[in-house]
């Protein structure tokens, strides 16, 4: 492992948040998103919700896919060009500072990222990945960590017709672990998925049973029982989305919604509750979804905002919420859903 370069800032609350520039914003689905790190020229800005800022420096080139609270602190995943193509890397941080652990045994492709923690009671289990020699090429792997070493990768899904990329994942309630993905069928892409079980993966199946329409950019949650599953779902004119919950060995798929143009859901898991935000263009607005841990809509809110600039989704005890762009905050207006 090596140590790296950590600067602390004394500066909390909104001073902090007001100095986010979001457009590079990876936020936890953790503890409701209350952690968040931004790319500034070489190095990471760290936030987190009532504490201060930390700025971490980084190896050149690298770039930050996920981040997540842990025990100790939080915890990165990402990418970094290297002589060969890319690799993956990871970054620990507690109160001693941060540190680079050692990542999965590379194989033979040139190329690796896309990386999914897979953790447990706020400690690493595991890792899975997108890998191979083209963007056309890839495989999608995991590995295990155990006291402090890596297993051998096991192979999820080998290369096929085309790109297999955008890969989620969550531990469930029974201890299995469920990873979602875009893969190309070799007529339009399909949002797939497998789940591990006595350390075995199930082989990959189309969640919503292989349709005849594009399927991209799925994000997962645990839910009481199962897993819930939303993603982005051409309508034949618009992309929108779906939703889906996997109880008793099968997907339930939801009816479509969002607005036209839906796309790029981001799923928060909180102790009594699961957020949903995503943007829609026609009406150009950010909406959050409130679920409860069964899976079920509860209510919502919306934003009317035109922009790409993704936000922070700050939500405290006892508080309603908030979406937080670089310039300006929007209170969460919430209205039951039917």
């Amino acid at each position: 492992m090596r140590n790296l370069y950590v600067i602390v800032f004394v500066c909390v609350g909104s001073a902090l948040l007001a100095t986010l520039s979001v457009a590079q914003l990876r936020q936890s689905s953790g503890q409701g998103g209350a952690i968040w790190v931004e790319r500034q020229g070489p190095q990471l800005q760290i936030g987190q919700m009532g504490r201060g800022e930390v700025s971490v420096d980084l190896p050149p080139g690298a770039t930050i896919r996920q981040i997540e609270p842990i025990s100790r602190g939080w915890m990165a995943a990402g990418r970094l060009p290297d002589a060969d193509g890319t690799d993956l890397f990871l970054i620990a941080a507690g109160e001693g500072g941060a540190e680079l652990l050692p990542v999965p045994a590379r194989g033979t492709a040139r190329y690796r990222g896309q990386p999914v923690l897979f953790l447990a009671d706020s400690e690493l289990v595991g890792l899975a990945w997108a890998a191979g020699d083209g963007p056309r090429e890839f495989a999608i792997w995991a590995a295990e960590w155990q006291e402090g070493e890596w297993s051998q990768p096991d192979l999820i899904s080998p290369v096929g017709p085309g790109s297999q990329v955008a890969p989620a994942g969550a531990i469930l309630e029974d201890g299995s672990w469920l990873l979602a993905w875009t893969a190309y069928d070799g007529q339009d892409s399909e949002v797939v998925w497998s789940r591990r079980t006595e350390s075995v993966w199930t082989a990959p199946e189309p969640i919503d049973g292989g349709n005849e329409v594009p399927d991209v950019t799925p994000d997962v949650v645990p839910i009481a029982g199962g897993a819930m599953a939303v993603w982005s779902w051409f309508d034949g004119n618009d992309y929108r989305l779906k939703s889906a919950r996997w109880l008793n060995g099968d997907w339930r798929v939801t009816d479509a919604f969002g607005g036209r143009g839906s796309g790029e859901p981001r799923l928060f898991r909180e102790k009594d509750r699961i957020l949903l935000l995503y943007p829609s263009v026609e009406p150009p607005c950010w909406t959050v979804v409130e679920f409860d841990l069964a899976g079920r809509r509860q209510r919502e809110a919306t934003v009317f905002k035109e922009t790409y600039e993704r936000p922070l989704l700050l939500v405290e005890e006892g508080e309603e919420g908030v979406l937080r762009w670089s310039t300006e905050d929007h209170a969460l207006e919430w209205r039951d859903t039917p």
